[in-house]
């Protein structure tokens, strides 16, 4: 009996997770959880990366200025402001 109540509980608990990602569009279309935080519907992308592996991405000295460079670097600055985003920092 307490296995199916655990069960049942489980159940509940991912139900009420994948619901809770679920928000109320505002008149301006954008999602409840945006926060405010798109000003003048600018877009920036913050890309993450490692840059231990050559020649993928590395650092190098450009103009006295540590800067990484490589391949994903490259297509990064070539494809996203294709896709949507503006500057590239």
């Amino acid at each position: 009996m307490m296995k199916k109540w655990g069960i049942l509980t489980v159940c509940l608990m991912l139900a009420g997770s994948m619901l809770a990602g679920c928000g109320e569009k505002n008149k301006e279309g954008a999602s409840t959880a945006d926060n405010g935080s798109n000003q003048a519907n600018a877009k920036t992308i913050v890309l993450g990366t490692s840059a231990d592996f050559p020649p993928y991405e590395f650092h190098k000295m450009i103009d006295g200025k540590d800067q990484i460079v490589g391949f994903d670097i490259d297509i990064a600055k070539e494809k996203l402001p294709r896709i949507w985003v503006q500057t590239w920092k």
